[in-house]
């Protein structure tokens, strides 16, 4: 029916004359806007003018037809502020966080911090005499010098002397400890990896966030398909991929292996896509700002899509819910489309195909095994058997475990050791070999980004063939 037609005037006016009825105006300035009344105004209101469907809704039409000096004027107005009152209530009995609680969230995690250029970072090199800090790392200028071979074995100490590449100081390897932060710039300023500790340790939520964000790892490598399985411990993946090596399809992995029920599995989804995103957020405002650029600007010409589950459509927006109170950002963008979990993961020497110049990873949990330290007498070795990578049977003195433990990071053509520490936000360049060095009985977990090359290359065919539509796929993403 037209907008302009008789009835819809008739309609109007019969609305304007119901919510200024003296009747209908002394049950508003009474009216509990949580009861059946409320409910009732609104269906006779709705019967008159389809378009007003909830108590706002209504709310606002009265005020508006109304003069606020108005008897009339005054009770809807009234029952605006009682309405406004009770939907607050109804959210802190909920657990859901009001605004300013989550901006309290965002301050508290430091993510309203502005990000900085290399060159403050240089500006303000607290010197070879400090540890340095997330918000003031060591600049340390080293070149790349040669690489080792695809596939070798790294190891923090000679445990496996026959079997291992040892990357240590005597292998001229730089060590970076474990409270030490550093960003390691080539001659033209540009960063070859950034090692920042502490990140959110200091605030008011952080063992809350740091005990939720290690139960989603926790569950998500229990969950899902280890795509990773010749390696030494579990690697996950979440988000988009390209399909199995026989079977290339650019769509959502469909990774779980357990039988979940729905909401279970969209929970579970929600919670990857908010560690991910929260990864992401802590990548772009500590890191420098042309390393994100250096991301931002090849992820942007690509055209991919932003993480997304089977469960979970694309979109923005991620949850989380922190002691006791469940904070909601619906309009943030989400982390780029893929995102690895890994427990207890080591991996050989290898590069990883990217379509961006930097990979970011996020350290949450780290525990070495405390029952096996160094020990200064040679001992008799015995043999262990090991999962993966490398000679399945080797002789080991599980004595000469490294004390600081093991699955640290090493850059093999920078040459540099990053031991691992909870709290480490590391960037570095996928495309030169790199590793993980042996686990040695260490408890580590974190969460990984990466801008795998293959799945922008399923992604762009797909596009030029014009058949872009998303389906699902079942296979790993084999880098």
């Amino acid at each position: 029916m037209p907008k302009n037609s008789a009835y819809q005037k008739e309609a109007l006016a019969a609305a304007k004359n119901y919510v200024t009825e003296t009747g209908v105006v002394a049950l508003v300035d009474s009216l509990d806007p949580t009861t059946c009344e409320a409910t009732a105004l609104v269906a006779a209101v709705a019967a008159m003018r389809p378009a007003l469907l909830t108590l706002d809704d209504v709310i606002n039409f009265a005020i508006n037809v109304t003069s606020k000096d108005s008897a009339a004027g005054l009770a809807w107005r009234k029952l605006h502020s009682k309405a406004f009152r009770a939907k607050k209530e109804a959210k802190i009995l909920s657990g859901v966080s009001s605004h300013c609680e989550k901006r309290d969230f965002i301050h508290a995690l430091g993510l309203n911090t502005k990000p900085r250029s290399i060159e403050d970072f240089i500006a303000n090199n607290p010197g070879d005499g400090s540890p340095g800090s997330f918000l003031h790392p060591r600049i340390v200028y080293r070149e790349r010098t040669g690489e080792i071979k695809r596939g070798k074995v790294l190891a923090d100490t000679k445990c496996r002397p026959e079997a291992d590449v040892v990357v240590d100081e005597d292998a001229g390897y730089y060590v970076v400890q474990p409270d030490e932060s550093v960003i390691f710039l080539n001659k033209e300023n540009k960063v070859e990896l950034a090692s920042l500790r502490g990140i959110l340790h200091d605030t008011p939520i952080s063992k809350d966030l740091y005990g939720w964000l290690e139960a989603v790892i926790t569950t998500a490598c229990s969950e899902r398909r280890d795509v990773r399985p010749n390696h030494d411990g579990t690697m996950v993946q979440v988000g988009w991929n390209a399909g199995p090596r026989h079977a290339r399809v650019f769509g959502l992995a469909k990774s779980y292996t357990k039988t979940l029920d729905s909401q279970t599995a969209i929970d579970h989804d929600q919670d990857t896509i908010t560690a991910m995103t929260l990864t992401w957020g802590v990548a772009k405002t500590f890191l420098p700002t042309e390393t994100i650029a250096a991301v931002t600007d090849a992820v942007g010409e690509t055209g991919l899509p932003k993480l997304a589950t089977w469960n979970v459509a694309e979109g923005p927006g991620y949850r989380l819910s922190i002691g006791g109170i469940l904070y909601e950002f619906p309009l943030y963008d989400r982390a780029p489309c893929e995102g690895l979990f890994t427990q207890n993961y080591a991996s050989p020497s290898h590069r990883d195909p990217s379509h961006a110049p930097y990979t970011f990873s996020w350290t949450v949990a780290r525990e070495p095994d405390s029952r096996y330290l160094p020990h200064p007498d040679p001992l008799p070795t015995h043999t262990l058997r090991t999962r993966g990578y490398g000679p399945p049977l080797v002789a080991e003195n599980p004595k000469q475990w490294p004390a600081y433990g093991g699955g640290n990071f090493i850059d093999t053509s920078l040459k540099v050791k990053v031991i691992q520490a909870p709290g480490t936000l590391l960037a570095h360049r996928p495309e030169f070999m790199h590793g993980t060095s042996r686990l040695c009985g260490t408890r580590v977990c974190g969460m990984t980004i990466p801008f795998t090359l293959r799945i922008k290359e399923q992604f762009d065919q797909m596009v030029a063939l014009g058949t872009h539509v998303m389906e699902s796929s079942d296979g790993d993403n084999t880098r």
